[in-house]
């Protein structure tokens, strides 16, 4: 390995460090309160003092993306093979659902949060929102592109 090679590859984390290294020595010099902006040092004390709970927290977080990512695959999957083969349904359907993608999500949540109340519910349903979408349109031109030849 070249000195060359070797400084490329230690750019980014002596950037980083730098980074890190000014924002604890400015919190400190600037005597910024901790709860507008914690030093690093003080953000993993905190996460070594948490870190049971968030490993706890963590793994609801990981059920609830994993179980809303699936849900979104099996609904996206299927529609989107729908609207791939079928020319009444790409007339149809795609249209409409192109037209809610474009609904932020961030407008949703409290709507969703209404509707199914303070459970896991309406997190799985924003990751299936979230997910639906690219999935669908993604699947939708891979089998419109997939050549005529292949297909038999």
């Amino acid at each position: 390995m070249t000195f060359a090679s070797i400084a490329t590859r230690l750019v980014t984390p002596v950037v980083y460090l730098i980074c890190l290294i000014a924002w604890e020595w400015l919190c400190k010099v600037l005597n910024i309160p901790s709860w507008l902006l914690p030093a690093p040092t003080e953000i993993v004390s905190a996460a070594i003092a948490w870190a049971p709970d968030l490993l706890t927290n963590s793994l609801v977080t990981l059920r609830e993306t994993v179980f809303g990512f699936v849900l979104a695959l099996a609904l996206s999957l299927p529609l989107s093979a729908l609207i791939a083969f079928n020319p009444l349904a790409r007339k149809l359907i795609y249209p409409l659902l192109l037209g809610l993608q474009s609904i932020p999500k961030v407008a949703l949540a409290p709507l969703v949060t209404l509707w199914f109340g303070f459970s896991e519910w309406p997190k799985i349903v924003i990751v299936v929102l979230v997910c639906f979408f690219p999935i669908l349109v993604n699947v939708v031109a891979g089998l419109e592109n997939v050549p005529k030849a292949m297909l038999d």
